[in-house]
């Protein structure tokens, strides 16, 4: 959620690492990061993961590469304005802040990521979720079975919402 500050993204992920032990998963388990902000992928904390491989995401650090565009809000797709003004980055001094759609291409190709990444959700055993929409109904139409507020790491009951 790109209204939340850095320290709910590192809420989500010792969340997550707290989950993972208390479900008994492999300690190999795979956590797919989902963000519309790039300044998520260049926490110290995230990059490590990354790095290790216990974090995968479907940004490339390495835009050059041309490999994958930068993550696309939907907001910004359908001409809504943030509430944090006109850009979609919200952590500005962490790394490159994303400022609205680039040209089609990208959008199109980004787009296309956040919904790879909705579905990824939708399919997740456990989903450590921000309260943005996007993750909790996510989890919602898939059915997650464990679902857990990243602030606070409390269980979240889907089923009736």
């Amino acid at each position: 959620d790109n209204r939340a500050p850095i320290e709910a993204v590192l809420a989500s992920l010792s969340c997550a690492q707290k989950v993972e032990r208390q479900l008994g998963l492999d300690f190999d388990t795979k956590w797919i990061l989902a963000a519309d902000d790039v300044a998520v992928f260049y926490l110290p904390q995230v990059q490590a993961w990354r790095r290790s491989g216990k974090v995968v995401t479907l940004y490339d650090e390495d835009e050059s590469s041309g490999t994958r565009p930068r993550p696309v809000h939907l907001a910004a797709v359908s001409g809504a304005s943030p509430r944090s003004g006109g850009d979609i980055g919200y952590y500005p001094t962490i790394g490159p802040p994303l400022r609205g759609v680039g040209n089609f291409t990208d959008s199109v190709r980004g787009v296309a990521d956040t919904w790879i990444e909705y579905l990824a959700i939708s399919r997740a055993y456990v989903a450590v979720l921000s309260s943005s929409g996007f993750g909790i109904t996510a989890a919602q139409v898939g059915a997650v079975p464990h679902a857990f507020n990243g602030a606070d790491c409390l269980r979240m009951d889907l089923s009736e919402a």
